[in-house]
C-alpha cells in the first residue's frame, strides 16, 4: 500500500469512526481533480459534472458508516461516478460526448541550474500533452486512469465495462503514439 492509499485508508477511518468533518473535506479536495474529468468524459459539460461529484461525495457522507466495508474505494467512487452520469445521460436523452480534458499541467521539478534542460522538460510536456490530446476519446480515457491515476487494467476493465484486453490494447496504442510524437527523445 503506498502512501497515498495509506492517507486515503486513514481519512475513511476517521470518517467512518468519528463523523471527522476536515477528513472529508481532504478527501473530497484529494479526489475532485480525478474524478471532475472522469465525469466529464462521459457528461461534457461542466456544470453538470461538478453536480454529479457533488451527489458522489454526498452518497459518500450518507453511508459514512460503512466506508471500511468498501474494498476498493477509489473502484466504488468511480464506478459510482460512471453510474451517475449515465444516469444523467439518460435522464437527458444524449449520447456519449467526446471528452474533454481540462486536467492542470503537470508540475515536474527541474533544476534551476540548467535553463536548457527546464526548456526541454517544458517542450517534452507539451509534446506528451498534445499528443494525449490526440489520442481517441476511449484510449485517452483508459491511458489516463493507467497512467496518470494508477488503477490496474483489470479495474479500468471492470469501471468500463470492457476487457482487460481491450485496456491493454488501448494502452499499447496510446504509447506507441505518444512515442511517434516524441520523436527524437
Amino acid at each position: 500500500m503506498n502512501d497515498k492509499d495509506k492517507q486515503l485508508r486513514e481519512w475513511l477511518l476517521q470518517l467512518a469512526q468519528h463523523n471527522d468533518h476536515r477528513s472529508f473535506r481532504l478527501l473530497f479536495e484529494s479526489l475532485y481533480p480525478e474524478l471532475m474529468r472522469f465525469a466529464l468524459y462521459y457528461v461534457k459539460i461542466r456544470e453538470s459534472a461538478e453536480e454529479i461529484i457533488q451527489d458522489v461525495f454526498l452518497k459518500i457522507w450518507q453511508i459514512r458508516a460503512t466506508l471500511l466495508t468498501i474494498l476498493n474505494f477509489r473502484a466504488y467512487l468511480f464506478t459510482t461516478t460512471r453510474n451517475l452520469c449515465l444516469n444523467y445521460l439518460q435522464k437527458k436523452s444524449q449520447s456519449v460526448p467526446i471528452y474533454s480534458d481540462t486536467a492542470a499541467e503537470s508540475d515536474l521539478a527541474v533544476s534551476d541550474n540548467d535553463p536548457q534542460q527546464a526548456l526541454e522538460l517544458v517542450d517534452m510536456q507539451h509534446r506528451i500533452k498534445t499528443a494525449v490530446d490526440t489520442l481517441p476519446p476511449q484510449c485517452r480515457l483508459i491511458f489516463q486512469l493507467v497512467k496518470e491515476q494508477g488503477f490496474s487494467y483489470r479495474e479500468v476493465a471492470d469501471l468500463l465495462t470492457i476487457s482487460p484486453r481491450t485496456v491493454e490494447t488501448q494502452i499499447g496504442i496510446a504509447l506507441k503514439k505518444i512515442a511517434a510524437a516524441l520523436g527524437s527523445y
